[in-house]
Order: structure tokens, then C-alpha cells, then sequence
């Protein structure tokens, strides 16, 4: 209990201190609101959001100034495992392989690890510092990498746990912006309009600079994060605010029903017909390296996973 109070005074102050005093006080009221229950639950994502509005408006004033170029995107695929391919989880493993089999022809796939980022991507000194103090986690650095990364070079951003069953659409590339829309769920800051880990655009297009000139202003006097998902308060932020860049993202977002459902029966017994059904209407599944899959049930009927995982290592 005394580590709970004392971890909670700790984050007040550095909100207060490093991010914004204002932000600080309106997190604080709506914690305080709920916990009396005053009326409809508060969502402190609001209040996030509205601050990055407030602090940020003069990037996002530049963005809304800026001319849209519809330039094509002939930018690379980019993927990232921190600890370099030898070290990938076999589930990542299998994804990454896919991927190379599914890319395009004529798209290089650029594994982004600790040992090369720096040839690709500009961090600035002051992002790599906090890095080693592990004030930004290397997650958090990724979110800063993707923005970075297509924004000086565009291409597709896919993290390293999403599975391509086929070959890559031809419409990943073919709008200035492309990402998977899921079911709709109000439980995500995004409400599942986008999803930052399968992300395209176009070579300085205005919604990832804006992210990214965010994100990058942002840890200049930050010392924490005040989200998990802090990538996706700026985002929606940017979407929700923008019209002229919401028109622009929408053409190239599409409809991925079952973007999360493999991952959600991959411990439940594999049927084959059902199985076949979804790698054929679903282009991309969003998987995770950090549950526990199991290849056959307890009482050893084989699952979706242990499935998928032979099909895997057929093709390598």
C-alpha cells in the first residue's frame, strides 16, 4: 500500500515537474472523480489528448498549413527486433520468414535492430540518453523509430509479431497513408479507426511528421511517459482534429475483421475449415510473442497454434 502511495506521488510529481503541471492536475481530478464516483466514469485519455492539443498546437498548426503531396510510397518495409534476428522468439521467427516470402519484389525489408538503426533513422542525443537512464523503454523507443523512420523515408512500418498468410495486398502502397482497421471497440484509444503497428505513408506525409515532431518535442523535458499507448493519443489526436489529413488517411485504411482473432483461438482445438477461412479473408493477424501458445490441447487434440506453427515450418 505504502509502495502503491509512494509510486503514485512519484509520477505526480514528474508529470508535474517535467510534462505539464495543468495535465498533472486534471489526471489527478478525474482519478479523484471516479474514485467517489461522481456521475459517468472520466476517461483520462481525454485530458491526454487535450494537453497534446494544447502543448503541441503549433505543430500541429504546420501540419494543418502544409500542402498534401500524393506522392507514391516506394519506401521500404521496415521491421524491428531489438536483439538482432538470432535472437527472435520462434513465434517472431515465423512471422519475420513470412515476411520475407510475402513482401514485394520490389520492396527491400529492413530489419531494424540495436546494431543498425542508426543508419536509417535520426535520434536525436538527448531521445538515446534517456534510453540508457531507461527513462524510454526500448518499446517506447520503437514508437519513436517507426515515426522516424517513415517519415524520412516512408514505406510500411509491421511489427514483428504480425502474420502475413499470403502474398502483401497491392493496396498497402497504392494511398499516401495505409493501416488496418479492426472491429470496432471503444475500449482503444484509437477505437480501432488505425493501428500503429501495421502503418503506411508516404515519404513526409503530415501525419506521422506531426507524430513524430511530437513525440520528439515531447521527450525533450519529459521524464515519463503518461500513457503506455502515448503513440496513439498523439495519432488519434491528429486524426481526430485535422480534417484535411483525416480525408487523406481514411482513403487507404482498410477493413481487417479477424486482425486479432488467430491469436484469440490459438490455444483452442484447430478447425481446419475455419482455420483455411480466415487466412483466406484476412490479409494480416496482429500476434503476441509474450503469451503462452500451446500446441496441442490437454487432452491432445492440436490447436490453431500448434496448426499454424507446423504449416510455418513446412514452408521454411
Amino acid at each position: 500500500m505504502l509502495k502503491e502511495l509512494f509510486n503514485s506521488i512519484k509520477q505526480a510529481w514528474l508529470i508535474s515537474t517535467t510534462v505539464d503541471f495543468k495535465l498533472m492536475c486534471d489526471l489527478f481530478s478525474i482519478k479523484l472523480y471516479n474514485y467517489l464516483k461522481i456521475g459517468k466514469k472520466k476517461q483520462t485519455s481525454d485530458a491526454k489528448i487535450a494537453y497534446i492539443l494544447r502543448r503541441f498546437s503549433h505543430i500541429k498548426e504546420n501540419c494543418i498549413n502544409r500542402p498534401v503531396v500524393n506522392t507514391p510510397n516506394t519506401g521500404p518495409i521496415w521491421v524491428c527486433w531489438w536483439q538482432g534476428e538470432d535472437n527472435m522468439p520462434i513465434l517472431v521467427k515465423q512471422c519475420y520468414k513470412r515476411l520475407l516470402n510475402a513482401a514485394p519484389v520490389d520492396r527491400n525489408v529492413i530489419l531494424i535492430t540495436k546494431y543498425n538503426y542508426d543508419k536509417y533513422a535520426d535520434i536525436p542525443d538527448y531521445i538515446l540518453r534517456k534510453v540508457e537512464k531507461k527513462i524510454i523503454s526500448i518499446t517506447h523507443l520503437s514508437d519513436i523509430l517507426r515515426m522516424t523512420l517513415l517519415a524520412k523515408h516512408g514505406g510500411l512500418w509491421i511489427d514483428s509479431t504480425v502474420f502475413i498468410p499470403r502474398d502483401m495486398p497491392d493496396y498497402v502502397f497504392k494511398h499516401p497513408y495505409f493501416s488496418a482497421r479492426a472491429p470496432y471497440s471503444p475500449q482503444y484509444i484509437s477505437r480501432c479507426a488505425y493501428t500503429g503497428f501495421l502503418l503506411a505513408a508516404t515519404k513526409n506525409a503530415p501525419w506521422i511528421t506531426y507524430t513524430r515532431d511530437v513525440l520528439l518535442e515531447y521527450w525533450k523535458k519529459a521524464n515519463i511517459l503518461i500513457d503506455y499507448v502515448f503513440v496513439d493519443c498523439i495519432l488519434i489526436s491528429g486524426f481526430d482534429n485535422i480534417s484535411a489529413m483525416r480525408e487523406n488517411i481514411s482513403l487507404g485504411i482498410v477493413d481487417t475483421p479477424y486482425l486479432h482473432k488467430l491469436e484469440a483461438i490459438f490455444n483452442e482445438p484447430c478447425n481446419t475449415e475455419t482455420y483455411d477461412k480466415m487466412m483466406r479473408e484476412c490479409s494480416f493477424f496482429k500476434l503476441s510473442f509474450k503469451l503462452k501458445f500451446y500446441e496441442n490441447t490437454p487432452d491432445g487434440k492440436l490447436t490453431y497454434y500448434g496448426h499454424w506453427l507446423k504449416l510455418q515450418q513446412n514452408l521454411n
